[in-house]
């Protein structure tokens, strides 16, 4: 749940930086950052040798944590990259 209110918060402070600045790519700047730090935790940008040996050395706990942490940031970035697609689409 307090996750839900740190997104709340940034997303109302980004919305209050376009209000006031006029500089809407925040939204698409903070959800990209973090949908990238969201694969960087899942491995995804990983080659296939490189996952093959983090499997073998991680323990079960590591990797549940691991992907506890990417779900949350990609949960975390997602109504900031709906945000950009919207404005996107409205501004044409």
């Amino acid at each position: 749940m307090k996750y839900a209110v740190v997104c709340a918060g940034l997303w109302l402070a980004c919305l209050a930086a376009g209000l006031y600045f006029g500089y809407w790519n925040t939204f698409a700047v903070v959800g990209g950052a973090v949908w990238l730090f969201s694969a960087v935790c899942s491995g995804a940008l990983l080659s296939g040798d490189r996952i093959r040996a983090n499997y073998a050395t991680e323990t079960a706990e590591d990797r549940k944590q691991r992907q506890k942490w990417a779900g949350r940031l990609f949960l975390f970035g997602l109504p900031f990259v709906v945000t950009a697609i919207f404005l996107l689409w409205s501004t044409r």
